[in-house]
């Protein structure tokens, strides 16, 4: 569902959280979104047949929607008739996903611009676009997370010897992640002991 993008990020409102530190259980209230981008463009929020209020019609059924290329079909039928009903074949356009979205907008562009429809920029939050990430011994999400942990250890206090620049720490991190850690996890099982002791190690110390 698009909730979330609509009551957590882009509508007129949205739900009070208390960001960067845990929002506390309900009941949670609604605040005047001063982000919101609504009064500088359309927001046209849809969802996936089964997914918030999106249901499918007469015969069909879910199987219908739910592939890659039937996802992509409906969403992009969606969008054209939107845009031709609404006369908006000549407006800026941009397409936002988020999470499974991301994917979705990456061949939904291609499937829009086959048709002639033009877009000025595509947005991707939570981005998922390679899915080898989940396979097993796919190492480089590893290698990539590292330098963000480092920055929230960084932020928290959690670092011994902690830098005075965020900045500093960071490319430290990201150095060591990309040389001693990447190398003793390409080795895999072969990693000597002695190797992976001296690692871990040094990435307990920070």
């Amino acid at each position: 569902s698009s909730v979330w993008l609509h009551m957590g990020s882009l509508g007129p409102v949205r739900i009070e959280t208390a960001s960067p530190q845990a929002t506390a259980p309900a009941p949670y209230h609604l605040v005047a979104n001063g982000d919101s981008l609504l009064d500088k463009t359309d927001l046209v929020f849809v969802d996936a047949v089964g997914a918030g209020y999106s249901r499918p019609l007469g015969k069909a059924t879910g199987k219908d929607f739910w592939g890659v290329d039937q996802d992509i079909s409906a969403f992009s039928r969606a969008i054209e008739r939107y845009v031709t009903l609404n006369k908006r074949w000549n407006s800026p356009k941009f397409l936002y996903g988020e999470s499974y979205g991301t994917t979705r907008s990456a061949a939904l562009v291609d499937a829009l611009q086959d048709k002639g429809m033009a877009f000025n920029g595509v947005i991707l939050m939570s981005s998922i676009l390679n899915y080898a990430i989940r396979m097993p011994g796919y190492d480089e999400s590893y290698v990539g997370y590292l330098p963000s942990f480092a920055a929230a250890a960084w932020y928290h206090d959690k670092v011994t010897n902690k830098p005075a620049e965020l900045k500093t720490f960071v490319d430290q991190a990201r150095a060591w992640a990309r040389g001693p850690y990447a190398s003793a996890l390409a080795l895999g099982q072969d990693l000597p002991a002695a190797q992976f002791d001296a690692v871990a190690t040094q990435m307990a110390a920070g």
